[in-house]
């Protein structure tokens, strides 16, 4: 479970930047320190809480990280987070109201952006999701 945790926080991070770079768009500092810092800290802190199951399985755990059992579904939920976060997008292109942004905006206009501000929306709950 922590594995999948590590792996998809950071893989959350990454289709976030890149999907925002790609449309002109970038995340700000606070945004990056706001995930990394309460967010993540306290989930982290609530894992470490958790209490032993109560009975344990007959069945031993599989030793091998890197196998069908393991690649498979996280790869499936990189997938499913990429797809969502350019679902997102989608669906906030279709509204009257939005603007998109252009390249000859200033610095802080481009983190004020509709498009940050709907991936960074969807970003915070996917880490929520992954733990």
């Amino acid at each position: 479970m922590l594995f999948k945790f590590m792996d998809m926080y950071s893989m959350i991070q990454f289709f976030s930047v890149m999907i925002l770079y790609s449309r002109g768009a970038e995340m700000e500092t606070n945004q990056f320190l706001y995930i990394d810092l309460p967010v993540t800290w306290s989930l982290v802190v609530a894992m470490g809480y958790l209490e032993p199951a109560e009975d344990l399985s007959p069945k031993s755990p599989n030793s091998k990280i890197i196998s069908a059992e393991n690649i498979i579904p996280l790869l499936l939920q990189i997938f499913a987070s990429y797809f969502i976060q350019w679902l997102s997008l989608i669906s906030l292109k279709t509204q009257k109201w939005y603007t998109p942004v252009t390249t000859a905006v200033a610095h802080q206009e481009l983190a004020l952006s509709w498009e940050n501000k709907v991936v960074y929306g969807v970003n915070y709950y996917q880490f929520i999701e992954n733990w």
